[in-house]
């Protein structure tokens, strides 16, 4: 288990070892980073090492997603954890960002962490309206799919056009209905 952060921490010992190593390692994988660290100059190595906090047992990168996913399930309704993912990552970066380039840099409060998660389950309810509008506009194939309904034939017959021209205007420009006399209308 690692040791609180800057508890028993050795900047010069651990350039000392990792000099050492890069140097005699037989690794071709890790060859390319262990070039890239001998090339530093010694104030280099020994301020890249001081920056550097190795936090053991914690996760690849790799793996984030499904440990994110796995810690998500049970605060998100089911089935909706990836999306959740994605969601809160899309408000962590930049917050993640932004704290950072501050100096010195500012810890990002738990409770707004906690007020995202709220949002998040929120909006992904069931009975919650898309706030989303990215994908609201169908693509090709999916206009194609509607050739054989009523209504693209009817809207063809009023003279907006071909199919995915048709089902376009009618987004654009609201819903058409009929009235008493079987002519359409815009409402």
């Amino acid at each position: 288990m690692a040791d609180p952060v800057g508890i028993k921490r050795n900047p010069k010992s651990a350039n000392e070892i990792l000099t050492l190593v890069a140097q005699t390692s037989a690794n071709v994988a890790l060859a390319p980073a262990f070039g890239a660290f001998l090339a530093l100059a010694e104030p280099m190595r020994s301020a890249l090492l001081s920056a550097v906090e190795v936090l053991d047992t914690q996760p690849l990168i790799t793996d984030l997603d499904y440990k994110l996913e796995h810690a998500l399930r049970l605060v998100v309704p089911a089935g909706k954890a990836a999306a959740a993912r994605e969601a809160l990552e899309g408000w962590w970066w930049p917050k993640v960002c932004a704290a950072l380039m501050k100096s010195p840099s500012e810890p990002i409060p738990v409770g707004l962490l906690e007020s995202k998660l709220d949002d998040i389950r929120d909006a992904l309810k069931r009975d919650a309206l898309v706030a989303d509008f990215e994908h609201a506009e169908p693509g090709e194939a999916e206009y194609a799919e509607y050739d054989g309904f009523r209504f693209v034939h009817q809207l063809q017959l009023i003279g907006l056009g071909g199919t995915v021209c048709a089902l376009r205007s009618a987004i654009s420009i609201g819903p058409l209905r009929s009235v008493p006399n079987g002519h359409v209308s815009m409402s």
